[in-house]
């Protein structure tokens, strides 16, 4: 989680050098880390995490999901066509991409 934590820090200062020990944000500032203590801006940076830990989440099902990469599909598909078949359910490719997302469906 700490990438979360370097991105809302991202948000919410602009570009720069942080570090996240623990619960503690770090900015870099004359050439050393120091700890961020200004509770508004604490509160602006927690907020921030919430939001992107809510949209890690909702996101999730997507970075399980190991699709046949697209040379695959491709190949699958054309196979199909070359031996005469159908895109349809039955086909090689509908089955490898639907057992995909019956292994990790959308929550």
């Amino acid at each position: 989680m700490s990438k979360i934590k370097l991105k809302a820090l991202k948000e919410v200062l602009g570009q720069g050098k942080y570090k996240v020990k623990k619960d503690k944000f770090f900015i870099f500032i004359d050439n050393d880390f120091t700890e961020i203590t200004d509770l508004a801006l604490l509160e602006k940076i927690s907020n921030a995490v919430t939001e992107l830990e809510a949209e890690y989440k909702v996101t999730e099902y997507q970075r399980l999901r190991k699709y046949p990469s697209v040379g695959e599909q491709l190949g699958m598909l054309f196979d199909t066509i070359k031996a005469g078949g159908q895109i349809d359910k039955d086909c090689e490719w509908f089955k490898a991409i639907q057992a995909e997302k019956d292994r990790v469906p959308k929550t």
